[in-house]
């Protein structure tokens, strides 16, 4: 055979090989937990409030306990969700303590805070929300929950400082909802009313009327900014005007009792 033959033979069947697909390895197939597990979140996040059932497929998921199952903590962070939403805080703190034994998570330790926030232990809602934070600094229901912890408290600015960086956080990854915005910027607005900078209360409460121009807190609460921020106003003026009339009326008096000055002392001869 030609040696030309030969390489048309060997360019032939190098292009039959290009255009048959290669064979693909099969891909990986999750076990038995891992199908269990995937239910349950899709059993949530599709909007169910059958949080019961959510539980069982993951109980279900741990009994079968087996060694390809990596998504564990996962199981037990949207375990511990549903046990939240069933108001079951006992089972949930359980199932949290279960979870940051194998891993320290920023959704275990911010699970953690929200039921310290629902029983009233605003301190240590506070003091978990600062450890999601110390895990994932850009964690923003973590910040907005820290806020409305500190308000709880009355810490106001810190309220502020926290709700001011979960804004500038969700600039880069945009998940908060529209009701977490809403409530947010009317947070801030009560937060700067009860320190007294109606302004800034003002023009929280105006955000939030961006986002829904229907909401009637907002509105509320605007309409009061604005009478409270016109009144100081007025107050103001009113105290400036009383300063400059009473300076008015103290050099008045000043002048009205300077003491005249002295004469002269009459000389004259001593009588005899």
């Amino acid at each position: 055979m030609k040696p030309r033959w030969i390489f048309s033979l060997l360019l032939a069947g190098l292009f039959l090989l290009c255009t048959i697909p290669a064979v693909q390895a099969d891909d990986y197939a999750p076990d038995e937990s891992t199908n269990l597990t995937n239910e349950a979140i899709l059993l949530i996040h599709n909007g169910s409030t059958d949080y019961e059932k959510a539980i069982a497929l993951i109980d279900r998921a741990f009994a079968v306990n087996s060694p390809n199952f990596a998504n564990r903590v996962y199981g037990l962070e949207l375990k511990s969700y549903a046990q939240i939403q069933l108001g079951n805080y006992t089972g949930a703190l359980a199932t949290i303590d279960q979870g940051l034994a194998i891993e320290e998570t920023a959704v275990l330790w911010n699970n953690r805070g929200y039921v310290s926030y629902l029983q009233g232990d605003y301190a240590g809602a506070v003091k978990a929300y600062d450890r999601v934070l110390e895990i994932d600094p850009a964690y923003t229901v973590a910040l907005l929950n820290k806020g409305n912890a500190l308000m709880e408290l009355q810490k106001y600015n810190d309220a502020i400082d926290a709700y001011t960086l979960a804004f500038a956080a969700d600039k880069e990854v945009n998940t908060l909802s529209h009701s977490q915005r809403v409530k947010t910027w009317n947070n801030m607005g009560k937060a700067y009313y009860n320190l007294g900078n109606y302004s800034g209360s003002a023009a929280a409460y105006k955000n939030a009327l961006v986002v829904e121009p229907g909401n009637e807190t907002a509105a509320s609460g605007l309409a009061m900014a604005e009478q409270q921020a016109q009144t100081g106003t007025y107050v103001t003026i009113a105290a400036v005007i009383a300063v400059v009339i009473i300076c008015c009326i103290a050099v008045l008096y000043l002048v009205k009792k300077k003491p005249a000055a002295p004469g002269k002392k009459k000389t004259g001869k001593p009588g005899k």
